[in-house]
């Protein structure tokens, strides 16, 4: 988790590494954050959260103790996609940036967006979020008349030598250097930052949930099980 001020300069950050993300640790973390920081609970003017992809469990986590903080503060918040967090760290403003991000399976959650040059402008999407194999990403990058590309995210990384040969592609790729080349807490806050001194509303929280991109293996199992039980009937 991350604070920044309003002006989007970063103020504080905290990782902590956890297979089992609780919701009540998460807040005690909130307060020492801003205790760190000479502040309580009421200095924040606004919440900033992703929503995926990610960690199942730990998405659901962190919106619902996003959602309880912004309720009990009467605070706005801001929802982004994990993908969109990627792309704001980066800084390239006026640029397309693809983000990459390891979905195993041999795929990616891809994403393309366009930084906003003006302060209060708003991220455009070029391309929405998904989840695919690389040559179907690199196929599609292949049919637009973007002069350069500029990627990032572990998934940019890892597949760093098949993007650079990719015929018809490869020469219009720009890979972003470490570390701006990770999503983190601190984009979110600096984003959510950027969507507050701009104007803009925050989220309805009863309409918002993670954003998976794809169903999870339990999930998958689950589905099967049912199938298979109706079938027996």
């Amino acid at each position: 988790m991350a604070l920044a001020d309003t002006d989007g300069r970063l103020l504080a950050h905290l990782w902590r590494e956890s297979r089992q993300p609780v919701s009540g640790r998460l807040l005690s973390d909130i307060d020492t954050l801003l205790e760190g920081c000479d502040l309580t609970r009421e200095a924040v003017a606004a919440v900033a959260v992703t929503l995926g992809p990610g960690a199942f469990t730990g998405l659901r986590v962190g919106l619902a103790v996003a959602k309880t903080l912004a309720h009990g503060l009467s605070a706005p918040l801001f929802a982004f996609s994990t993908l969109e967090a990627a792309a704001w760290r980066t800084g390239l403003a006026g640029e397309a940036v693809a983000v990459l991000l390891d979905a195993r399976r041999a795929e990616v959650y891809s994403g393309v967006y366009r930084l906003p040059e003006a302060p209060s402008g708003a991220m455009e999407v070029l391309r929405e979020a998904r989840a695919e194999p690389l040559a179907s990403f690199l196929e599609a990058i292949g049919r637009t008349d973007w002069p350069t590309l500029h990627l990032t995210g572990q998934g940019a990384d890892l597949y760093r030598e098949a993007l650079a040969s990719a015929a018809g592609v490869g020469e219009r790729l720009r890979f972003v250097p470490p570390p701006l080349d990770r999503p983190g807490a601190d984009s979110v806050a600096r984003l959510g930052a950027h969507e507050l001194a701009a104007g803009r509303a925050g989220c309805d929280p009863l309409t918002l949930g993670p954003v998976y991109l794809r169903v999870s293996d339990a999930e998958k199992r689950h589905r099967i099980t049912a199938n298979l039980e109706w079938t027996a009937r």
